[in-house]
């Protein structure tokens, strides 16, 4: 019978949120009630409810990753137990997992009880602190029992670690681009264009490297540059201008701002990133922009990129060429594995190492999200908590699943900056062309604003991605993980002229200045905001 109850309840929480008025956004608080709920029953066993139906634990989230717990999948089940705010018990915490050999405030009556209390070694992957107060870990059943006892009411809910994924649309056809001259990449061999066929858009135009000659001094000058632009950077071509057709070349900087991110750090929390790839180093230098945050994969400091994804999604916001800030730095967070997915206590930590490591003015780029139907309330709280205590934007793609973003998290909650793709039928030509939402992009009153997120062309850092990883490789790739990085560079600039500026005048100011009714939304969900992302808000 219990076991009954706690699948149902399981299966109460997906479906609830389904059945929720389309213009609402989740509510964390009911959220929380329920994972409580489940707490008292004894939480959920080794199978989830996903739409209803169960399916095995995904092994991102089951597989043991510390091979000293000596546990396997069967006998163990990955958990994240959220404590109660303001309970300080984060010395209890590191004593239970092993991380401190005395708790100086915590009073165990008897040797007995506190060797019942310490946890297997190795059982703790992480322990949270700043954005939330808790653990996760692989626990078999009788720990999960003792840590309830031993935390007795600090213990606020507990939930099974879940999966996240990468927000990009895999297996699109490669657009195929008619050669108009040398800085067109040729049919068959898009992945291979070298950075000197992005500098300039034809033959007859002015490199960026020749008589307009680029230098960093120049890219942060209060003064407006013009960047003459290849077919393939459609995506800068559009967002600063308000008008179609598109005008093959990218403007930013007014007499007020350098308009390229000077000062502003954005910490991209996915797959990695290759920080020696040229789109991140200055110009006159051979230093890097980018930098390494910590691998919460293989718990290393290493962040780099096995899949490609994060990198692309890094140049978009800062390279000297394809990107919007230009001046930015960025930090990898590596939360995500060599396929684009990983488990929520993994993006959990990474939000806690950003809420205590980050350099501001700061922004999180979440170009990932938890599958349809499923929730994690400790994720959601982590990035609110960010968001409103530590005063860090976070930018998260919608989806890619064509419903209704207010059911995927971390698009639902309303701090974040939500992102939708929007597609440009022209995006090749010189017409004006229509311009959509993506078919795939989810949509509704959740998401705040579209960006271009087709046929995006960026730093490519995965060897899946392109015919040869190198630091002067370019890929394509697709979906709202792509749109995320365009507003995340956009906001970067207007923190460089507002470094103090709140994170809700923020997106107020975002959304204002954003260029309204171009897009065609007919058929799409009520609520569907009507705006694409502008760069030049601060030209006026």
């Amino acid at each position: 019978m219990e076991v009954w109850v706690r699948r149902h309840l399981q299966h109460l929480r997906t479906t609830f949120w389904s059945c929720l008025h389309p213009r609402k956004r989740a509510n964390a608080k009911m959220k929380t009630a329920i994972a409580s709920l489940l707490l008292v029953l004894g939480g959920a066993r080794s199978t989830r409810a996903v739409l209803g139906g169960e399916q095995p634990e995904p092994e991102a989230v089951s597989r043991v990753r510390n091979e000293t717990s000596g546990e396997s999948r069967t006998e163990s089940q990955a958990y994240i137990f959220a404590m109660k705010r303001g309970t300080k018990s984060r010395e209890k915490m590191e004593w239970a997992c092993g991380m401190k050999q005395e708790v100086e405030n915590w009073n165990v009556t008897t040797a007995t009880a506190s060797e019942r209390c310490l946890l297997r070694p190795g059982a703790c992957h992480h322990v949270y602190w700043t954005t939330v107060e808790g653990f996760s870990g692989l626990f078999t059943d009788e720990e999960v029992q003792t840590i309830k006892e031993c935390f007795e009411e600090e213990l606020d809910y507990l939930e099974i670690d879940g999966m996240v994924e990468k927000t990009e649309v895999v297996g699109r056809q490669l657009p195929e681009l008619q050669v108009e001259s040398q800085a067109f990449p040729k049919v068959g061999e898009s992945d291979v264009v070298t950075s000197k066929d992005l500098e300039a858009r034809d033959a007859l135009a002015q490199s960026l490297q020749g008589e307009f000659h680029v230098t960093d001094e120049m890219v942060k000058s209060a003064t407006v540059k013009e960047q003459p632009l290849p077919t393939a950077l459609w995506n800068l071509d559009r967002i600063d201008q308000r008008d179609l057709p598109l005008d093959m070349t990218f403007r930013y900087g007014t007499s007020a701002s350098s308009e390229s991110g000077v000062g502003v750090t954005i910490y991209v929390l996915d797959s990695g990133v290759r920080i020696s790839h040229q789109e991140f180093r200055y110009w006159e230098r051979d230093e890097s922009r980018a930098s390494y945050g910590y691998n919460f994969v293989d718990n290393i400091y290493e962040a780099d990129d096995c899949d490609g994804h994060g990198t692309h999604v890094a140049a978009t916001a800062v390279g000297r060429i394809v990107g919007v800030a230009k001046s930015a730095k960025v930090v990898s967070v590596r939360v995500l594995g060599c396929a684009g997915v990983g488990a929520v206590s993994d993006v959990v930590a990474g939000l806690d190492w950003i809420a205590k490591h980050a350099h501001k003015p700061a922004i999180v780029t979440m170009s990932l999200g938890i599958r349809v139907g499923e929730w994690s309330t400790v994720m959601e709280a982590a990035v609110s908590t960010l968001m409103r205590e530590h005063n860090i934007a976070v930018i998260v793609a919608s989806g890619n699943s064509a419903m209704d973003a207010c059911n995927v998290a971390p698009a639902n909650l309303p701090e974040t900056i939500t992102v939708g793709a929007c597609d440009l039928a022209s995006k090749f030509s010189s017409e004006a062309g229509n311009e959509s939402p993506y078919e795939w992009s989810n949509t509704g009153h959740c998401v705040d604003i579209f960006a271009p997120g087709v046929d995006v062309y960026s730093a490519c850092g995965g060897h899946e991605r392109c015919q040869q990883v190198t630091d002067d490789s370019y890929t394509w790739a697709s979906g709202t993980s792509m749109a995320v990085p365009l507003v995340a560079g956009v906001v970067a600039n207007i923190l460089e002229r507002f470094p103090t500026e709140n994170i809700y005048d923020l997106k107020t100011r975002l959304l204002t200045t954003s260029t309204v009714e171009t897009l065609q939304l007919i058929g799409q969900r009520e609520g569907t905001p009507n705006r694409v992302l502008y760069s030049r808000m601060n030209a006026g």
